[in-house]
């Protein structure tokens, strides 16, 4: 296995397996209105993953939450959402083993029941599309 490959396959798994909480949503349930519901996100990292994305609105507020998928892991809250454009984007932090703490930015853009995906971790940007459960 390639070494590129061997760090995606380990950044996918930290995005997965180590996703914590904090922050607050700064976007308006208008504005997230093509984005809400269930999403599987296919996520290229060398092999087949994919996460379960929600988006919804919750006492007024737009939350989202990442995980699941093929994992089984429990889902997380994602700690900021904002929007760029017509993209929508998520910040979160995971627990990375022997770095700590490291920001994922997860920026979607919708077209129906369709969205391309992109998965910034530490700089290491892996592409994904999702689908509308």
């Amino acid at each position: 296995m390639r070494i590129a490959s061997k760090v995606k396959v380990a950044v996918l798994t930290i995005l997965l397996v180590y996703p914590v909480t904090a922050g607050a949503q700064t976007v308006t349930s208008a504005d997230a209105q093509a984005f809400m519901g269930t999403w599987v996100i296919n996520v290229d990292a060398g092999g087949p993953s994919f996460v379960d994305l929600t988006v919804k609105e919750v006492a007024g507020e737009v939350t989202a939450e990442i995980g699941g998928g093929n994992t089984g892991n429990p889902m997380s809250a994602v700690s900021e959402i904002t929007k760029n454009g017509s993209s929508l984007v998520m910040q979160y932090e995971a627990d990375v083993p022997q770095a700590g703490l490291t920001s994922i930015t997860l920026t979607v853009e919708a077209d129906g029941d369709t969205l391309t995906a992109s998965f910034d971790i530490a700089g290491q940007v892996l592409p994904g599309t999702g689908t509308r459960k």
